[in-house]
Parts: structure tokens; C-alpha cells; sequence
């Protein structure tokens, strides 16, 4: 999913869930925002790792 920078829809930090389920036990799913920005002639970038906020069974 890309995101545009001039989208102010979600206020001003981007916010995302990612629900997954499986029949049997796996190993999570790696979830990471990449921010990339190149404006004004200035380099700014960052990674973000997800992480389990619930876990149901």
C-alpha cells in the first residue's frame, strides 16, 4: 500500500491494522512501514516495524 504525503485523511501520524488468521500455527507475518521522502533537495527516511497489539485464539 503506498500512501500519499499530502494525504491528511488519518490526522498527522499514519495508523495502520493488520488483521491475519491461519487454520494452523505459523509464524507471524512481517509487517514494516517505509517512509521515503526527498523534498527540497533533503533525503529523510525511516523504517517502522508492526508489532502484535492482540492476539486472539
Amino acid at each position: 500500500m503506498v500512501i500519499d504525503n499530502r494525504d491528511t485523511s488519518g490526522g498527522s501520524g499514519a495508523n495502520f491494522l493488520v488483521t491475519w488468521r491461519a487454520a494452523v500455527t505459523i509464524s507471524p507475518p512481517v509487517v514494516e512501514a517505509v517512509m521515503i521522502s526527498t523534498a527540497s533537495q533533503q533525503g529523510l527516511s525511516f523504517v517502522s516495524p508492526g508489532r502484535v497489539v492482540e492476539e486472539r485464539r
